[in-house]
């Protein structure tokens, strides 16, 4: 039985339709409710409802390792023709991640480039990109899509001209300021892929000449010298000297851990205190380690999110190169950039002989060495937070290893109330360490803020805990510049290892 039908007998002999009238009516209100149904279907793409079937067919579509494992550029593609030169060069997944933008703003609201005041909102960039797509579908001017001088926000009808006349839909100071964090990427309900349009865009203005003074300095240095500091590659080890023990040389004997050591660790001064901190734990632990020495030249994780693809598979192929003369087990590497890297994304390539699982960060390394009893942590005194690094965190979902070697100390750890996938970036992130912005607020002078006054044990927290190089570079600078310096320590947790373990 049909209880609407039966509903609507009873309403239409209240109105005293006959049975004869409303058979002949029939036909014409089922064929009026066909075609409005089919009008309705066909309505759908060009209207707002359209975005609930493409947030779902995006949702169904993406991609897990999306913004840790960045595309490779195709081969057959020539200069002119690499990173976001026109609507033809989005792919399929980027036009469904455009329409798929539900415009709720939580990638805004969680985007540290935005909250210091810097010109990037990554909604709006999505929602540009295709407005203009639509513009163009409906006979508009086409235009770059990223440029120097661009717009801000192409939806607001703000674009410019730039110093040599080009006129872009994204002005190519918002790409600068992200800091490839993928927080908006975490937040999105959607699954929308910001990082792959961002790292495109950035493809087409390196492609163009278009880069950072600050940036294409560091480019060149590692160009040239294998390091972004610029200093000659056999200074990388100079840092070995100071310790009264000798570092092995992986190049020379077989070991269990291939220690990849890094550009920070390496050549500045603050961070290679954190270099000569783990190698005094490998140590105490009695591990079989060694490091490549002047062999090692800088990771290329942040390279290619600033756009050098060029560069950065060039010097996949040289570690991969000196990582295979190499006899060992694993992998290590002190900061959580070359950990993603050697881990998803130098296996996309030949010349690359691991594979993921061979990759450790030094945190999950330190973990197990703490729970077999090789290394033992006594007492420290002290309340303390720890900052989840983005490439660390967010990035691979490490987050219990370091909090376990914090607790393993012995003092209180209090978290910070946005912390693991909801941790705030440091912004050295996508070239951050590498560009000066002029910010209402440096994301490291909130994030010391926050750890000094939203914590629950408020100020009573005496250490800032990260295990990042670039973390603590960020958070000394951040420390000086907010005036955090009589207020907190910034530690690297193997600092605090090697104080726990004397």
């Amino acid at each position: 039985m049909s209880f609407v039908g039966w509903f609507v007998a009873d309403v239409l002999a209240l109105a005293s339709v006959s049975p004869e009238t409303a058979t002949a009516l029939y036909p014409l209100t089922w064929w009026s409710h066909a075609v409005l149904a089919l009008a309705f279907v066909a309505w759908v793409p060009y209207a707002k409802p359209f975005h609930m079937l493409a947030s779902f067919a995006n949702v169904v579509t993406a991609d897990e390792d999306a913004g840790t494992r960045l595309p490779r550029v195709p081969e057959d593609l020539g200069p002119e023709e690499i990173g976001a030169t026109d609507l033809d060069s989005f792919s399929w997944k980027q036009l469904l991640d455009q329409d798929a933008c539900t415009k709720c703003g939580r990638c805004s609201s969680v985007c540290p480039a935005k909250a210091s005041g810097r010109p990037l909102d990554p909604r709006d960039v999505i929602l540009d990109l295709k407005s203009y797509r639509e513009a163009v579908d409906a006979g508009g001017e086409t235009v770059e899509i990223v440029a120097d001088g661009g717009a801000a926000s192409a939806t607001s009808g703000t674009s410019s001209d730039s110093s040599d006349g080009r006129i872009s839909v994204i002005d190519s100071s918002t790409m600068d300021s992200c800091m490839s964090c993928m927080a908006c990427m975490d937040a999105c309900p959607v699954d929308i892929e910001h990082l792959t349009h961002f790292t495109d865009m950035n493809r087409r203005l390196t492609e163009t000449g278009q880069m950072d003074d600050g940036v294409e300095e560091a480019m060149m240095n590692a160009f040239q010298h294998g390091n972004t500091f610029g200093d000659p590659e056999r200074k990388r080890p100079d840092w070995t000297e100071e310790l009264d023990f000798e570092v092995p040389d992986a190049r020379e004997e077989a070991v269990e851990y291939l220690w990849y050591v890094g550009d920070y660790p390496s050549y500045d001064d603050r961070n290679q205190e954190v270099a000569k901190a783990l190698a005094t734990l490998f140590e105490r632990a009695g591990v079989s380690y060694g490091i490549l020495y002047e062999g090692e030249q800088t990771d290329g994780n942040d390279v290619r999110r600033v756009g050098e693809e060029g560069l950065y598979e060039m010097l996949v192929e040289d570690n991969a190169a000196a990582i295979a003369d190499c006899e060992y087990d694993h992998i290590v590497t002190t900061d959580p950039h070359s950990y993603n890297t050697f881990k998803n994304e130098y296996p996309d390539f030949s010349a690359c002989e691991w594979d993921a699982e061979d990759v450790s960060h030094y945190t999950q390394v330190l973990a197990e060495l703490v729970d077999r009893g090789d290394l033992s942590p006594r007492g420290l005194d002290g309340t303390v937070t720890y900052h989840d690094p983005c490439h660390l965190g967010r990035y691979n979902g490490v987050f219990e290893p370091p909090r376990e070697l914090v607790e393993s100390t012995g003092v209180e750890l209090v978290e910070m109330p946005r912390n693991r996938s909801d941790s705030f970036c440091c912004g050295g992130g996508g070239g951050g360490l590498w560009l000066d912005h002029e910010e209402d607020t440096k994301p490291s002078e909130e994030r010391l803020r926050e750890a000094t006054e939203d914590t629950a044990a408020g100020n009573a927290v005496d250490r800032f805990v990260v295990a990042c190089p670039m973390c603590v570079t960020m958070y000394e600078d951040g420390r000086k510049t907010g005036g955090y310096e009589d207020d907190v320590e910034v530690v690297e947790l193997t600092e605090m290892l090697v104080e726990a373990t004397d």
